[in-house]
């Protein structure tokens, strides 16, 4: 290549940002790219969200672009249709294997500039005070501030016009490309989902929008359509000339889809142009989102969506997605200090999947209420304001919006009850049990319709008198009454203690409700002190007696996976009588019955505490409240004064779940430095496992003989202590013997759905959203032997000494149950009507129920552990056919915890392990390294850190987790941290559908993950920590520096015997991995020895390190020679 064009490459690769060198192979050339921009927001779950961007042309080219640094950053407050001018270079994407040979083009941009104005009309106002009845006046003891205004905003859409396309890629019809399968749910299903005019009584996306807006913006069956089934080939070219492929996931893949299935409903005669919106709904393959939408739509061209394999039938991921179109950004809150973009589930763009309205404010953005405007600042010190606001379920003028806080976000203030289009949405939205709503606070910088900006949610009040103070502005809200239609709200400003001006002014200084005193100024100067405090409001509080019992039992441990939520847990407790009863209690169960599963025995003292019959449940029912917890092991308990009393008639779980008490969802913390939790288990030996190694019993201890020279490596699975020679100790091979019900995973898998007396869906539920047929597809292996399924997984990846299968396991008919009754619940319901059917349920292991669409809106609960005759798991009414949320929830029976890892932001995530199935949902993979040990399915090598001399390098072949049990490294007595794990994974076996987290990228031949794990036996429910994935050779990981050992999150790699992990070679088959550890720099005894004391991989004389010992070898010194005479010959 001429210089010249070197240096344009490399100004290139400047303007492109340093592009990640994995996605670039070529440039082609520089230039200015101009348009429209295309801004697609990425919705998965576990995974904080994050916006592609693309460039529609003037010539109508869809053109991907890639941008790094400030420019990305622009790319979050950008929408659909602004206008706007790159500057970059063009690049070839990568080539993988299996896709066509011709590679797509994207753009590389370096900077960004937005060269004209998005839409943004401003908002409309009214005039002055509130019309109507319901909206509220303005009342205050002190003189009255201006009366609120009206404000509203122009209606985004009067017709939500939407097509929405099922696709599935195939070879011939009826046959799945390779690496995808067949659609999970059928049109009709679809169809069921989206009018609701076919299921007026379920959750829908028309239904949602329908009941949100108050029929202002409407999708019918009129105005919208579900399309036939679209069958694609597995690879073609866009309509910009871009190649796709069903075996990748990329801007230009699930844009080629969507441009294939427009090619072919056009040739049916669809006119495309009738619709606004088009949602594409993709088969199961690589693209394992909930969905993508476009943000914003100015309608200038196609307006698109895409949904993911296990969402075609859930109304809340399309009208999510839907959403982004209408130019609404997420719905977020704060967790553990860190804000979490998903995280308000008061909004319909918080995290999916339940059903419910927009929040205050993007209902406000919508144009669909109608809120009262007041300027914080007119609020005098003291002042206090009253507010009548109706449910946003009942009324289009329903919400109070705050202006003037001090250069904070406008605050607004919104009602919510169970009616309307939140007559689905959860409790925690709407109230529980009893209470007639729930008021809900947020921020939000949103000016106009058109203004893509993410609300703030920053708490609830559900009771009357409970307040939320603003951090900057002093301002306080108080709940004074709630109703099914309304609630009464206050503002105050605070201006401090109270003062005799304040009480003789009628004023509140410090806001607690209680505002001035009625008594005349001459006699408060005569008031004894204690009277005058109770006549500011300073009463006591009255405590009530109450009267405690014991309660003794086997307790039922229950693990709460919610999608995006923080993990939960709920106690149970089964009586000796045989009496189930919920456990709420403040304590920290963990520190009070550590190693708590279910089957344990537990002796409770408490509080028996009654429930009324409520709104939905007809029957009443009970909870212990536990003051103290502890493990027992008695058989049974004496009968005492004031013991737990017969059952009550009736005993309900068809209640919601309680209030998880306040930071009952924190995630355990990392183990502090220092300790050890582990107490290493029994070495010992057993067969070999189909295709798996023997392991042989460790040599009596202390004899090391054999490591005078070294151990050779005569096959994989061996630790190999490299020269120099050196006292090593014989690394020790451990396995954990498999659980008894283990060995044969026999499950029974239940759907239901209720119904009335009628045969129609119960109130605020709706038919199941997939087939029986569809549950046995993702059940079992021998229905489905190229894509994932529950059954697959665990016969692969336990390398099939944990089987399910169809003959050991049963996929029963639907159970149909009413709407209420006097059991205990789904449960025992279900299972009394199969054993009436003459099902044998004490054939099966675990029970798995499946749950209609409800106010279940889990993913799923599942026992942790099992005693022999409880092992139950329930399943949302999303997941019926998604194979990895009833592996999770099996997982936990079968005593596994969740799978964690610190976060970019320094906080530890329970579910943040991609790696593992006890990770987030819904992606299918084998358990981690750590869990499968635990599980008995891998065979790991076990080396004590106190073994390892300083500057010794040992190294050992891990053969990949998908191929042979002998997969795993552990590393114990590490001080201060759990022992280590390290596994090697790659696409086969049970790993065949892993993404590139958990495999590498395609020309990737694997990753090695590392891992710290508490875990001491099989039945040891502790929470894994992933650390780092090592992908290429020479790559190394080891513990954090001194320097770095306060930050969040690094307890358990602190001060970890100063150990270097090094990835050394890999192949499809196997990684070679070497251990060091770290004796300080180099010495000349340790080039001399061959040691490698600072463990950078080179060892001795290889190191350059070294080359500061080399004495340098004396010139030699040439002598002159003597010259010799010449003989004369001749």
């Amino acid at each position: 290549m001429p210089p010249c064009t070197w240096l344009v490459a490399a100004a290139a690769l400047l303007l492109a940002a340093c592009v990640e060198p994995s996605s670039g192979r070529g440039l082609l050339v520089t230039e200015s790219l101009a348009g429209t921009a295309i801004v697609v927001a990425v919705d998965k779950q576990g995974v904080p969200p994050r916006r592609l961007l693309g460039v529609r042309t003037a010539s109508g080219r869809n053109v991907e672009v890639r941008v790094r640094g400030p420019a990305y950053e622009q790319i979050q407050s950008l929408t659909t249709g602004t206008p706007i001018e790159l500057t970059g270079g063009w690049m070839h994407a990568e080539v993988l294997p299996g896709t066509p040979a011709a590679p797509s083009d994207y753009f590389a941009a370096g900077t960004l500039k937005v060269t004209g104005p998005p839409p943004s009309p401003a908002p409309s106002s009214g005039g002055s005070g509130v019309a109507g009845g319901g909206g509220g006046g303005v009342a205050s003891a002190a003189a009255a501030p201006r009366k609120p205004k009206l404000s509203y905003n122009q209606l985004v859409s009067k017709d939500i016009t939407a097509i929405f396309i099922p696709i599935s890629g195939v070879t011939s019809p009826g046959v799945a490309c390779p690496n995808t399968a067949l659609p999970l749910s059928t049109v009709a299903a679809v169809k069921r989902a989206v009018f609701q005019e076919l299921s007026p009584r379920a959750a829908t996306v028309g239904g949602t929008y329908n009941r949100c807006s108050y029929n202002t913006s409407r999708l019918t069956i009129a105005n919208s359509l579900v399309a036939p089934l679209v069958e694609l080939p597995c690879n073609g070219t866009t309509d910009s000339n871009q190649t796709w492929s069903m075996n990748t996931c990329e801007y230009s893949d699930f844009n080629g889809y969507a441009d294939a299935a427009d090619a072919v409903l056009r040739s049916r005669g669809i006119n495309l142009d009738a619709y606004m919106h088009k949602i594409y709904l993709l088969p199961p393959g690589p693209c394992a989102f909930v969905g993508l939408g476009y943000v914003g739509c100015d309608g200038t061209y196609e307006c698109r969506v895409w949904i993911g394999a296990d969402f075609w039938a859930t109304p809340n991921a399309m009208t999510h997605e839907i959403g982004h179109n209408l130019y609404l950004a997420h719905a977020g809150a704060y967790s553990n200090g860190v804000f979490d973009e998903y995280g308000d589930m008061s909004c319909t763009m918080g995290y999916c999947c339940s059903d419910r309205c927009p929040n205050t404010p993007h209902a406000w953005q919508l144009g669909w209420i109608t809120v009262q405007e007041v300027d914080g600042t007119t609020i005098a010190p003291g002042q206090t304001l009253s507010f009548t606001i109706n449910s946003q379920a009942v009324s289009r003028q329903s919400g109070l919006r705050v202006t003037g806080l001090n250069g904070s976000d406008p605050m607004f203030v919104g009602y919510r009850t169970k009616a309307g289009g939140d007559a689905n949405a959860p409790n925690s939205i709407v109230g529980f049990f009893n209470a007639p709503g729930r008021l809900h606070i947020y921020t939000a910088p949103i000016n106009n319709t058109f203004d893509s900006k993410v609300t703030d949610w920053k708490g609830s009040l559900a009771s009357a008198g409970s307040t939320w103070t603003h951090p900057t502005a002093g301002l306080v809200v108080r709940l004074k009454s709630a109703s099914v239609s309304a609630a009464v709200v206050t503002l105050c400003r605070k201006a401090g203690p109270e003062t005799l001006a304040s009480c003789q002014a009628g004023l509140d200084n410090d806001c607690n409700g209680k505002p001035g005193m009625h008594v005349p100024v001459q006699l408060l100067r005569t008031l004894p002190l204690a009277v005058l405090v109770l006549c500011l409001g300073a009463c006591p509080a009255l405590v009530r007696g109450s009267s405690t019992t014991s309660l003794l039992g086997t307790a039922i441990v229950v693990a709460v996976n919610r999608p995006g939520g923080p993990s939960q847990t709920l106690l149970g407790v089964k009586t000796d009588a045989g009496q189930r009863m919920q456990v709420r209690t403040s304590i920290d169960v963990s520190a009070a019955a550590p190693g708590l599963v279910t089957g344990t025995r537990l002796l409770l003292r408490g509080e028996i505490k009654r429930r009324p019959p409520g709104r939905f449940n007809p029957h009443p029912s009970q909870y212990f409240l536990a003051d103290s917890i502890r493990i027992t092991d008695l058989e049974a308990l004496p009968p005492a004064a004031g013991d737990l009393p017969p059952p009550p008639p009736a005993l309900t779980t068809d209640s919601p779940p309680p209030t998880p008490p306040a930071g009952s969802g924190t995630p355990p913390a990392l183990p502090p430095a220092g300790s050890n939790n582990l107490q290493p288990p029994p070495v010992m030996s057993r067969p070999p496992p189909p295709g798996g190694d023997a392991l042989q019993a460790p040599p009596p201890a202390g004899d090391h003989s054999s490591n005078q020279q070294g151990i050779a490596m005569k096959s994989e699975g061996c630790l190999v202590a490299e020269p120099p020679p050196g006292r090593l100790a014989q690394p020790l091979l451990t396995a954990s013997k498999l659980l008894p019900a283990s060995q044969d995973v026999r499950v029974v898998f239940i759907p239901i759905a209720a119904v009335d007396s009628s045969g129609d869906a119960c109130l605020y539920t709706a038919p199941p959203l997939a087939s029986v047929d569809a549950v046995k597809r993702s059940v079992f292996e021998e229905l489905s032997p190229r894509t994932p399924t529950v059954g697959g997984t665990f016969n692969r990846c336990s390398y099939n000494t944990s089987r399910l299968t169809m003959t050991n396991s049963l996929v029963a008919p639907l159970v149909e149950l009413p709407c209420s009754g006097a059991s205990p619940g789904y449960a025992l319901a279900a299972d009394e009507v199969l054993r009436q059917r003459g099902v044998d349920l004490d054939a099966y292991s675990h029970r798995v129920y499946l749950l209609p669409p409800s106010a279940c809106n889990f993913v799923g609960l599942g026992y942790v552990g099992c005693s022999p005759s409880e092992c139950r798991v329930w399943i949302g009414a999303d997941f019926w056919t998604t194979p990895n949320a009833m592996v999770h929830e099996l997982g936990h029976n079968l005593f596994l915890a969740h799978a964690g890892a610190i976060s970019s932001a320094g906080v530890f995530d329970e579910y943040a392990d991609r790696t593992g199935s006890m990770g987030y949902c819904c992606e299918d993979r084998c358990p981690n390294t750590p869990h499968a040990w635990q599980l008995g399915w891998v065979t790991a090598q076990q080396i004590s850190a106190a073994a390892l001399q300083p500057g010794q390098t040992v190294t050992a072949t891990l053969s990949s987790q998908a191929l042979r049990p002998s997969s795993a490294l552990r590393i114990t007595d590490l001080p201060g941290s759990d022992p280590l794990f390290v596994g090697y994974r790659t696409r086969a076996g049970g790993d065949a559908a892993a993404d590139a987290n958990l495999a590498g990228r395609a020309a990737a031949p694997g990753r090695l993950h590392i891992y710290t794990a508490p875990i001491a036996s099989e039945q040891d429910p502790m929470v894994t920590t992933w650390w780092a994935a090592l992908d290429g050779p020479g790559q190394a990981w080891e513990p954090l520096p001194a320097s770095e050992a306060g930050t969040a999150g690094t307890a358990a790699r602190q001060d970890a015997a100063g150990l270097v992990l090094r990835l050394v070679r890999a192949t499809r088959s196997a990684a070679v991995v070497s251990l060091c550890r770290r004796a300080g720099p180099e010495s000349l005894e340790s080039c001399l020895s061959g040691r490698d004391d600072d463990c950078d991989g080179l060892a001795g004389g290889l190191d350059p390190d070294c080359r500061a010992f080399r004495t340098p070898v004396p010139a030699r010194i040439r002598r002159p020679r003597r010259a010799v005479p010449r003989r004369r010959v001749g």
